[in-house]
């Protein structure tokens, strides 16, 4: 389901941000859009695909151990550390 629903972002981003080049005004989708961006990372987040990816940081960056750890201990998920570092 989480690859289906990626496809699907995907797929809405592109043909969203085509017809915004084009100057079609795309902004009555924008509801359904952060809707399924929403349910992509809900998702997700449940099966741990963010999770993963922090681990690989740790891994191959092991200077950034220090500020991943603070950013769990101030409350932020795997998905809003991966944002931080840009990595999303």
């Amino acid at each position: 389901m989480a690859l289906t629903l990626k496809t699907v972002q995907k797929s809405i981003e592109s043909t969203l941000s085509t017809a915004a080049n084009s100057g079609i005004n795309v902004s009555r989708w924008a509801a359904d859009y952060n809707a399924i961006n929403q349910q992509v990372n809900t998702i997700e987040d449940r099966i741990g695909v963010s999770k993963a990816r922090v681990d690989d940081i740790y891994s191959t960056k092991p200077e950034l151990k220090t500020m991943i750890k603070e950013l769990y201990q101030a409350g932020a998920t795997d998905r809003d550390i991966l944002t931080a570092l840009g990595m999303n």
